[in-house]
């Protein structure tokens, strides 16, 4: 098991602003490679082990953030998806 800091705010909203100004670049091709290894890095980053994006139901595509099983991983990820920005799209 890896050692990793602890997430700060700070790390969280970094996270969020990243994504607020890239949103656009995602949008337009969220199944590229370069898309999908940033956004993977990111999200590793973060400590939250498992996302996934794909079209929406309510909007053109959505972003999923989970602790993917794993009951340690749950608060965190809680926390980073209460802090996202609402977004257009």
């Amino acid at each position: 098991m890896l050692n990793r800091p602890m997430t700060t705010e700070d790390d969280i909203r970094a996270f969020w602003e990243w994504f607020a100004a890239t949103r656009e670049r995602i949008a337009e091709n969220p199944t590229a490679n370069a898309v999908v290894e940033e956004l993977d890095r990111r999200v590793s980053d973060l400590g939250c082990p498992a996302w996934e994006i794909g079209p929406g139901d309510q909007t053109d595509w959505f972003l999923a953030l989970s602790p993917d099983g794993d009951p340690g991983s749950l608060a965190l990820t809680r926390k980073i998806v209460h802090e996202a920005p609402r977004l257009p799209g």
